[in-house]
């Protein structure tokens, strides 16, 4: 029975609702694949637990997690602390079989566990031992790196490589021995080659270069990345910035690298739900990489010293680097990226602050975090409470640079009411993309100073991201080629438009706008893509002009006498004729793949049509064809005025 809230019951005697039970599938997914696709297992594998296949659908909030280790005889033992939707896979636990519980809590109750996944090792882990430092005072105190692949797999040799793709060579910039410390051979192609379950390390290394390990199957297929290992991130340093506020939510932390190494990119990445998540960043006016939505996660690159700022003062980060240039690690993610920095574990500092050490560095990224320690049980950074400096005034910019910002900013990242774009939407979509062609044709300096804006005016993106967003987001609708001759006019058909949300855009304004009337003004020869977006309760409708201005041309009719009792929603009518028995189509412009569509005549006996838009005139005569989308989780309807002669 369902509960009216609106009528309030007596507390004393009110009968608790019936918990419902959570029912049907929870899988688990590997997340962790290769450039080809293919699922690899070894250290640092993700394990996602899926639930799209629980229901009620509105439980999966309410959810909790819990993974196992299942024996050949069935028997699960709980992992301890695995209580996230995500598991990453430690060396330990590589070729072990994994089941995940889920349980409903609040009006929910019950469990439901996956099927078994069996983690079969795919792939060889690829570790480092980082440089022990001079000042540890160490007899073995050195400044070079080693990589180690183990177990090496069947049928397999690797080799390693330079950013540039160029071979690292063994006579001069390293030592690659096997695991008894015996010197290795290269092949004639420069690979190195162990029985399967053997080991293979590259040693004296350079602790400040990245490195890329190559494999490849001894008949030469199967050849790929085993792994990218990045600079050691040392010297990084913690400052906490406590808001005063009671519950600290607010506080928050920078982690600062310095000195940092020109030549490398940097990237900070976050503890959370069983794995390292990448923050998006971007750089302030203060010089300080902070979080920004959909930001980049590499910075620029060229800076002696890297601060990343406003972070949240929980939970546990680490910095990665890789060089900045080099075609081979070109995309590479920082979840891609092997060593880095420690653990650097944000917490309050004690009321009398300590000196700040050196945050250790970590032998694998992807391994979860242990307490108080790094991956290769160094002690990792820890918080000091130095203030964070006040932020200073932004750069600024010539005049020029100003206006073409601000005039960026209003024609394509600001909405109807004059707000700074947050997210794509029917009325946002064409205001965003219709600012690419200029976006393409400005300085770095410009583009710096919009993006600057866009976040000083509350932006959550910069042009670029929510450029990306837009262009995957489609509207179904119309879309028609419209010749003109320059300096003329001409009136688009809109009907029951009056009281609606109007957005009219141009890609190119010197060649050709319309506005909220629907006039389109052909200026000057050339081509402009120009949309009229009409959008009244749960309606939109929206065509989309392919304006090309001539020096001279004979503007078409237009259906200026035009009237119809039949359409009851915003609309900007189109037109198509077509000879009697002759068949023509009419195409839905930005249809997505699963959208369902509709076709229907108002006047059956004027012509017929398929479920693919396809019409043949029966006689002749005019009739309007309603067309019903299903798409971005709403109903689109557009129309057609045809003639058929």
């Amino acid at each position: 029975k369902m509960l009216d809230h609106n009528t309030p019951s007596a507390a004393p005697t009110a009968t608790p609702a019936a918990l419902t039970p959570i029912r049907d599938v929870v899988k688990i997914e590997n997340t962790t694949k290769d450039a080809d696709g293919n699922i690899i297992v070894k250290e640092g594998t993700v394990l996602q637990a899926d639930i799209t296949g629980v229901n009620p659908q509105d439980s999966h909030d309410t959810l909790t997690y819990q993974w196992f280790t299942k024996d050949a005889d069935g028997n699960l033992t709980e992992i301890p602390g695995a209580a996230d939707p995500n598991y990453t896979l430690k060396a330990e636990d590589v070729d072990k079989t994994f089941v995940v519980r889920v349980t409903g809590n609040g009006q929910y109750t019950g469990s439901l566990d996956s099927d078994p996944f069996d983690a079969k090792r795919t792939d060889a882990d690829i570790s480092i031992t980082q440089p022990t430092p001079a000042a540890s005072k160490s007899p073995e105190a050195n400044d070079k790196l080693t990589i180690v692949v183990n177990p090496t797999m069947e049928d397999y040799v690797y080799t390693l490589q330079k950013p540039d793709g160029t071979s690292v060579d063994p006579k001069t910039e390293m030592t690659v021995t096997d695991k008894d410390g015996k010197v290795l051979d290269p092949d004639e192609e420069g690979y190195y080659e162990q029985p399967a379950g053997g080991e293979i390390k590259f040693t004296e290394l350079n602790k400040d270069q990245t490195y890329v390990i190559v494999k490849k199957k001894k008949d030469g297929t199967g050849s790929g990345t085993g792994g990218v290992v990045g600079p050691t991130v040392e010297d990084v340093t913690t400052k906490y910035d406590d808001k005063n506020t009671q519950d600290k939510k607010d506080d928050t932390i920078e982690i600062v690298v310095d000195p940092a190494l020109k030549d490398s990119v940097y990237a900070i990445r976050k503890w959370e739900d069983g794995k390292w998540n990448d923050i998006s960043v971007v750089k302030n006016s203060d010089g300080k990489w902070v979080p920004f939505e959909s930001g980049n996660v590499w910075t620029d690159g060229g800076e002696s010293n890297v601060t990343f700022g406003d972070l949240p003062a929980s939970g546990t980060y680490k910095v990665v680097a890789k060089s900045k240039d080099g075609s081979v690690i070109k995309d590479i993610t920082p979840g891609e990226v092997i060593g880095g920095s420690g653990d650097i574990k944000a917490e309050q500092p004690a009321a009398t602050p300590s000196a700040v050490p050196t945050a250790a560095p970590s032998a694998v990224p992807s391994a979860a975090p242990s307490t108080g320690t790094t991956g290769n049980g160094n002690t990792a950074g820890t918080v000091t409470a130095t203030p964070a400096p006040q932020t200073s005034s932004a750069p600024s910019y010539t005049k020029e640079v100003e206006k073409t910002a601000s005039d960026f900013v209003k024609d394509h990242f600001t909405d109807e009411k004059g707000d700074i774009i947050t997210r794509v939407t029917d009325l946002t979509r064409d205001k965003i993309t219709s600012g690419e062609e200029t976006w393409k044709k400005l300085s770095t300096t410009e583009k710096q100073a919009i993006n600057q804006l866009i976040q000083q005016k509350g932006g959550k993106y910069t042009y670029e991201q929510l450029l990306k967003k837009a262009k995957a987001y489609k509207i179904p609708g119309f879309k028609v080629i419209k010749f003109m001759q320059k300096k003329s006019k001409a009136k688009l058909k809109l009907i029951k438009c009056k009281g609606a949300k109007i957005v009219c855009t141009s890609t190119n304004k010197k060649v050709a706008t319309v506005d909220k009337k629907g006039v389109i003004s052909a200026k000057k020869p050339g081509r402009a893509i120009v949309t009229f977006t009409a959008m009244k309760g749960k309606y939109t409708n929206r065509l989309v002009i392919d304006v090309r201005v001539k020096k001279k041309f004979k503007n078409a009719k237009e259906l200026t006498k035009f009237k119809s009792n039949v359409i009851k929603t915003p609309t900007v009518l189109v037109a198509k004729k077509r000879l009697l028995k002759k068949s023509s189509r009419i195409d839905v412009y930005d249809l997505e793949k699963k959208s369902k569509v509709q076709y229907k005549p108002i006047k059956k006996k004027i012509l017929t049509i398929n479920k693919k838009g396809k019409y043949t005139g029966k006689k002749k005569g005019s009739t309007l064809v309603k067309v019903n989308i299903k798409q971005n989780g709403k109903t689109y309807l557009l129309y057609v005025y045809v003639t058929i002669y």
